[in-house]
């Protein structure tokens, strides 16, 4: 996982492009990222029991800890025009925060991708965001046709949406049922129940698999009860 002490940079950030305009935020920008880049600690999952209890995550102990609507958004998609939470409304969906930059991202990204592809009829929207920086988009439609990306790619240059889900580090990946509450996934890996997953994942495995599988048929079941 790329660790790093994102809520500061969030903030800085923002602040770089409402009060400096014109070149200067070009520079300051890229040097927030550099100092991110030089910041992050980007290693593959190796405790994710560890990762899990240092993100303060943990499953819920009653249902109304589960109500947790996902938070409003709109953000421009990489195949063109902009998309938000409630264009996903009647599917699950699998939101990952990621990067480029980011090993653990990127070494995540086939097996999104083969989840993507087995799931994609059955209920299950795969979604991308991407917080690579400004001017990345020619970067990034090469590299998602360098690895036959198919799911949608959302671009959050300036980093906002992350601090609304409290994600800690890259990747981070989230599911969000038909009625737009977030929802706790068992992870095989950990053996936990929680709202987020840290750190990558071999998603397209047998017991992801099967993980995905059985959230999609509890949640598409309450929503369409036969």
């Amino acid at each position: 996982m790329c660790e790093m002490n994102v809520r500061p940079l969030f903030v800085a950030l923002v602040a770089s492009r409402r009060v400096v305009s014109g070149l200067k935020v070009t520079v300051i920008i890229a040097a927030l990222f550099a100092v991110a880049l030089l910041a992050a600690s980007c290693t593959g999952s190796k405790n994710g029991d560890a990762e899990t209890r240092e993100a303060g995550t943990r499953a819920p102990e009653s249902k109304e800890e589960r109500v947790v609507p996902v938070p409003e958004f709109e953000l421009e998609s990489l195949a063109g025009g902009k998309k938000s939470d409630t264009d996903y409304r009647g599917k699950v969906l699998l939101l990952n925060f990621w990067a480029t930059w980011c090993a653990p991202c990127v070494a995540e990204m086939p097996s999104l991708e083969r989840l993507h592809a087995s799931f994609k009829d059955k209920g299950l929207e795969v979604v991308a965001v991407s917080v690579d920086p400004p001017g990345s988009k020619e970067e990034l439609k090469a590299f998602v046709k360098k690895h036959g990306l198919t799911f949608e790619i959302l671009l959050d240059p300036e980093i906002s949406l992350p601090p609304m889900f409290g994600v800690s580090g890259f990747p981070e990946t989230f599911f969000v049922g038909p009625d737009g509450i977030l929802k706790p996934f068992y992870d095989p890996k950990t053996k936990k129940e929680a709202l987020k997953v840290v750190s990558d994942r071999p998603w397209d495995s047998q017991v992801y698999l099967e993980a995905i599988g059985e959230l999609l048929q509890r949640e598409l079941n309450d929503t369409n009860p036969s």
